[in-house]
């Protein structure tokens, strides 16, 4: 059993574990902790499992079974059970923190988090910010001037801080001017500890919506998107897509980063990311507002979204949003159907149901190749 053998039976960011693994345990715990931070719900259990998993080999003339972790060369092995060992304890402290505080439902903090002393300058800032933050009395120098202590931490200590700042709590008035004196900062926040603040700041208030997103809060999700596009790519946009329904006060906010906040590179990670997720009422509208945005796609790109498009039509075949997909992409992106995406996509229009058929057959035959 090689590496690049056990590659094949990985997901994308168990991968990367492995390969950081090969580096060095601290090399893999940075990896994870980014993993964690785009992904609070991202668990290593299906990774483990699959290194817990038995392989049959040859040893001695004999036909023996062993956990595929045991056919990896002993340097592995080590740094691996040294992982194993950043995962079980963080597991462990995890587990405690939720019981003695009651935080099951809050974000969880990563195990150097958890324990992190924040310096006394660090904690000094604490209660001016989260005063701010509880009344709605404007914010002035003196609150960015508070702020700077972010550009004073490391990834470890935004975490705790944005802990102790309850910012997953923060009532949704006080988010425009929040937001609008972390853009005041100078210069701009590191890409963790953007991702860090947007996280605990907006995720559980944008996951939690079961209406329409007030003002306040469209107003700051799309100022910190406008300035911090990756981070809030990764932090925020991601996470939203990957639970297993994306509700449709989700989908409308996310369509509006897409249309008014996000570059073209930007978008395509997103698109990107689309391909890699489970397909929805609410994910459907995302993908439509990408359509319409013009993405500049490759051959791959494109014939990926193809076969992901066609492997969803039974799903959705009453489905007028999927329809007007479809539609979509054989008219404005009509250039792109080479003769293999023709033949799939010639496969899968008959099973559409919604009046739209008869014209994404039309347009399915205007197609010159």
């Amino acid at each position: 059993m090689d590496l690049k053998s056990l590659l094949h039976r990985l997901d994308g960011r168990s991968r990367l574990l492995v390969h950081a693994l090969h580096s060095g345990p601290n090399n893999a715990q940075t990896v994870y902790n980014k993993q964690r931070a785009s992904d609070p719900d991202f668990s290593l259990a299906p990774f483990l499992e699959t290194l817990c998993q038995q392989e049959a080999r040859v040893h001695e003339d004999a036909l023996v079974s062993k956990p595929l972790v045991c056919l990896f060369s002993e340097v592995f092995k080590h740094k691996e059970e040294e992982k194993l060992t950043g995962e079980q304890e963080q597991s462990q402290m995890s587990t405690s923190h939720c019981v003695d505080h009651g935080a099951a439902s809050k974000p969880q903090t990563h195990l150097l988090g958890s324990t992190k002393v924040l310096p006394d300058h660090i904690k000094a800032a604490v209660p001016v910010i989260k005063e701010m933050l509880d009344t709605e009395s404007g914010w002035d120098k003196s609150s960015v001037s508070a702020l700077k202590v972010l550009h004073e931490c490391d990834p470890d200590e935004v975490d705790v801080l944005c802990s102790m700042l309850s910012l997953s709590e923060a009532p949704e008035q006080s988010l425009p001017q929040f937001c609008s004196c972390l853009l005041e900062l100078s210069p701009d926040l590191s890409h963790s500890t953007a991702s860090a603040v947007i996280t605990n700041l907006l995720l559980n208030k944008i996951l939690s919506l079961e209406e329409p997103a007030s003002r306040c809060l469209v107003t700051g999700v799309m100022s910190l998107c406008t300035r911090y596009p990756r981070p809030t790519c990764q932090a925020l946009i991601e996470p939203v897509l990957r639970k297993e329904q994306t509700g449709s006060c989700q989908a409308e906010l996310l369509c509006k980063l897409v249309e008014d906040c996000l570059e073209p590179h930007h978008r395509l990670h997103v698109f990107r990311t689309i391909l890699e997720v489970s397909w929805d009422e609410g994910v459907l509208l995302v993908i439509h507002a990408l359509l319409d945005s013009k993405l500049e796609l490759n051959e791959e790109d494109f014939s990926l979204f193809i076969d992901q498009l066609c492997s969803q039509s039974p799903h959705f075949s009453k489905s007028m949003k999927f329809a007007k997909i479809m539609l979509s992409v054989l008219t404005k992106y009509q250039s792109y159907v080479n003769a293999a995406c023709h033949r799939t996509l010639s496969s899968c229009l008959p099973l559409n149901e919604t009046f739209l058929k008869k014209s994404l057959l039309a347009a399915l035959k205007r197609i010159s190749l």
